[in-house]
């Protein structure tokens, strides 16, 4: 049944590509329709996609070729809708990204025919790659920060950072998880940090509170602890920030 002129204007303007292809009896495959937006999109003449002369694989990039193979083929063999994220060939310049949604239906007279959209997802690779970079370069200057960083949650240590770890004599991060901050408090100041804790666990932040602990080593030393509420995989936490103020506390009672 042919379109409405006005859903097939609709569709020609859309900023994605709504395709159809499909597998023949032969084993011949084509795409058997191709929206306007093709052209924009994959940098190819919206002509030669339709006539078979300018298969999938020539603008795909290389790279990114065994596993869009993979997953169709397997959506072929299942049935089961294709979903998959990659790069194109648009030009010789131009790399584009783009994500392909299409669901398998059985066509008459055919062996089964995908209908899908394409979209360019470019801007969002971007962003995310972007994202990823500053999300290295804080963990890098979080890592270098002579400061000793953990995650409290459910009365024991679920993170914490390596100098966390130099802190407290433990040999390894893996020492400390599990143990409970409470495990490294001075006794005679146990009642009052576990007051600061039920605070904290009530919302309220701490900040720069000097507190005795014991490393694992059995020394005495100084910190200044801080300590903020949050989620943490949907369960409440306590994020730690201590630093080590032994030497200038030593200092400061001469």
């Amino acid at each position: 049944m042919p379109l409405l002129p006005s859903m097939q204007h609709i569709i020609d303007n859309l900023p994605v590509v709504i395709f159809e292809y499909t597998i023949f009896p032969n084993g011949s495959r084509d795409f058997t329709y191709l929206s306007p937006g093709c052209e924009a999109i994959l940098g190819v003449n919206r002509e030669l996609l339709l006539n078979g002369t300018y298969p999938m694989q020539s603008f795909i990039h290389h790279e990114d070729w065994d596993q869009f193979s993979d997953l169709f083929e397997s959506s072929i063999a299942t049935e089961k809708l294709f979903i998959w994220e990659g790069r194109i060939i648009a030009s010789e310049k131009n790399i584009k990204w783009i994500e392909v949604t299409g669901q398998p239906v059985r066509l008459e007279g055919v062996k089964i025919g995908w209908s899908g959209v394409m979209s360019d997802i470019s801007e969002r690779k971007e962003l995310e790659q972007k994202q990823k970079e500053s999300d290295v370069r804080y963990r890098t200057l979080v890592d270098s920060l002579p400061l000793g960083m953990g995650i409290h949650q459910k009365d024991k240590l679920v993170y914490a950072k390596e100098y966390a770890a130099k802190m407290l004599e433990a040999s390894s991060v893996d020492q400390l998880i599990g143990k409970s901050v409470l495990d490294f408090v001075h006794p005679e100041e146990l009642p009052a940090v576990k007051e600061r804790m039920k605070s904290v666990m009530m919302g309220q932040p701490i900040s720069g509170v000097k507190e005795r602990f014991v490393t694992l080593g059995g020394k005495e030393i100084f910190v200044e602890t801080s300590a903020l509420p949050f989620i943490f995989f949907g369960q409440p936490a306590v994020q730690l920030i201590l630093r080590d103020v032994t030497e200038q506390t030593k200092e400061e009672e001469k």
